[in-house]
């Protein structure tokens, strides 16, 4: 019985969708390097707890996005 409340738990995502909006938003959100994925700094030579963010300045006249689906 549990299996079909995981199917009915998809089935009502795909149905209400995401937004490219979404997407971009999502793809601007901070990540933050801790643990076995801190970052190396070469000048201190050390492993450092530490933020990551990827930004869009200026968007091309033409612009491909590659559309994933993932289960």
């Amino acid at each position: 019985m549990e299996a079909d409340n995981d199917d009915s738990d998809t089935e009502s995502k795909s149905k209400e969708g995401v937004t490219l909006d979404s997407c971009f938003a999502g793809y601007q959100n901070l990540d933050t390097l801790s643990g076995d994925n801190q970052y190396y700094c070469r000048t201190c030579k050390e492993h450092t707890d530490s933020t990551k963010k990827l930004e869009i300045y200026r968007v091309p006249k033409l612009m491909m996005i590659q559309l994933k689906r993932f289960a």
